[in-house]
């Protein structure tokens, strides 16, 4: 069963911050929110957010509630949205090798990556 730690715990039944944790699932949310380095979302397959972890809110700037549901080209220059890059970048993402990041084209501090 996979276990978690709250900050510099140690694992004991008088400790609140560790807990056992049911199934992986749980555990990888728990390291994905737990993640601030980096910017971690899902995108569904037409473009829109679905999931929002700490890093993403720290580097891209938008909170999960301001952001989920909201179609990614949010994250692209007025310039770049008339280029047509969102679109172009979904589709390459779409079409990419599986298991294989497709790198994209960037804003001056943005960009996406997709599996």
């Amino acid at each position: 069963m996979p276990i978690a730690f709250g900050e510099g715990s140690q694992p004991s039944e008088r400790n609140p911050g560790f807990r056992e944790l049911s199934d992986g699932d749980a555990f990888h949310r728990l390291l994905v929110a737990a993640v601030t380095d980096y910017a971690i979302f899902v995108l569904d397959t037409q473009g829109y957010v679905r999931s929002w972890n700490a890093g993403a809110q720290r580097l891209k700037g938008y909170r999960a509630d301001e952001i989920v549901g909201h179609h990614f080209s949010a994250f692209y220059t007025p310039e770049d949205i008339a280029r047509g890059w969102p679109e172009q970048e979904l589709h390459r993402a779409r079409c990419g090798r599986q298991g294989r990041v497709v790198e994209s084209r960037r804003a001056a501090h943005e960009g996406l990556h997709a599996r």
